[in-house]
């Protein structure tokens, strides 16, 4: 779990990659490890998570069906293990 630093300030500088000032515009980020599909596409339909990065091929025709959920290509060009 990741929470925003109430005494944190960021720079006056705009940002830029890695550099810059930053600043969180969330107050929590859980990152949650779910290691089966099945039950990682049924919170995804839920609501109970908010983002699935690769979640398997098979996975998608459900996953599109559902009207408030949103699957794009993150990288056209793929990812090498």
């Amino acid at each position: 779990m990741y929470e925003k630093n109430s005494d944190y300030l960021p720079r006056a500088e705009v940002a830029s990659g890695s550099t810059g000032g930053k600043r969180a515009k969330i107050e929590r980020v859980i990152w949650r490890y779910v290691p089966d599909p099945c039950e990682a596409a049924e919170l995804l339909n839920t609501g109970e998570v908010d983002w699935w990065q690769e979640p398997p091929i098979d996975s998608m025709p459900k996953l599109q069906q559902h009207p408030d959920l949103e699957t794009f290509l993150f990288d056209p060009m793929g990812a090498q293990g």
